[in-house]
């Protein structure tokens, strides 16, 4: 009878020992979650304020200045995406969906900003530089 009793304290020894190794693993992990969102959540909102000011400056830029500033803007968007890529190809993205998602959002936003700027901005139109100065006076 002793040794059976040996065997099942020394069995649930084990037990709480990998209950102590996957706590801890957890923990960690809730560690690197919280990490990742402090870092995530920033940058998209300072992604938010750069997008928010560039529309209007860039409402004043001829299509000279827009054509100087899009290889820059391609260069960030370019950053940007790979940093999505990263986020979605790991499984931790998952676990801040909230995070993940807006930065996303501010992509996309980049993304559409920088098409509206070379398919109406970046060419030599008058009229629309025009309509933009106007509704920079107001």
């Amino acid at each position: 009878m002793v040794a059976i009793e040996e065997k099942i304290l020394s069995f649930q020894k084990e037990n709480e020992e990998v209950q102590q190794v996957i706590q801890f693993g957890s923990d960690e992990h809730l560690d690197l979650l919280l990490r990742i969102k402090k870092a995530v959540d920033p940058l998209t909102a300072r992604f938010d304020v750069l997008i928010n000011d560039l529309i209007p400056s860039t409402n004043k830029f001829d299509s000279e200045k827009i054509n100087n500033i899009l290889p820059s803007l391609l260069d960030l968007y370019s950053t940007a995406i790979k940093l999505v890529a990263i986020l979605k190809r790991s499984r931790i993205a998952n676990q801040i969906k909230s995070s993940t998602q807006d930065y996303y959002s501010q992509v996309e936003n980049l993304r559409e900003f920088i098409y509206d700027l070379e398919n109406f901005r970046s060419n030599d139109d008058n009229e629309l530089d025009g309509i933009l100065g106007e509704l920079n006076t107001l």
